[in-house]
């Protein structure tokens, strides 16, 4: 590693409104918090069996911070990533990323911006075409 990479990464560290030195790792004790709440939960016959066995994790590893380079930018700033992969809590992300997958294919997400407005026209363009046909049809009964 330079030292441009390492001195932009403590930079982005000591930012206080983002990142704390923590005194201890409390990875461990995060772990058998949650091991306890998913037992609760399958005890309460709000979690499957299935689901309980794969969320429930059974090894913790700290989370790890990289930093990809912003290319297109002027001076490289670095775009700070955290890898929690291993992580307590990794397995039940990955478990709640595949439910709400399902919501993300409705009609009512919208994609991205674009799309956004794409389907604003086609509203306006509709309540317009709409309007125009009920105008013609009221003047045609009344007039």
């Amino acid at each position: 590693m330079t030292n441009d990479y390492v001195s932009k990464m403590e930079d982005i560290l000591s930012d206080a409104s983002k990142f704390s030195l923590r005194s201890n790792d409390d990875n461990l004790q995060n772990l058998t918090k949650f091991q306890r709440f998913l037992y609760r939960l399958q005890k309460k016959n709000s979690l499957s069996e299935e689901d309980y066995h794969r969320m429930y994790p059974t090894s913790v590893s700290t989370p790890s911070l990289y930093g990809l380079p912003k290319t297109h930018k002027p001076g490289n700033p670095m775009t700070p990533i955290i890898s929690a992969v291993g992580s307590f809590n990794h397995q039940a992300a990955k478990w709640l990323s595949n439910v709400l997958a399902l919501l993300r294919h409705h009609s009512t997400i919208v994609r991205d911006t674009f799309s956004f407005v794409e389907e604003i026209q086609k509203m306006i363009f509709e309540a317009v075409s709409w309007h125009r046909l009920m105008s013609k049809a009221f003047s045609q009964i009344f007039l």
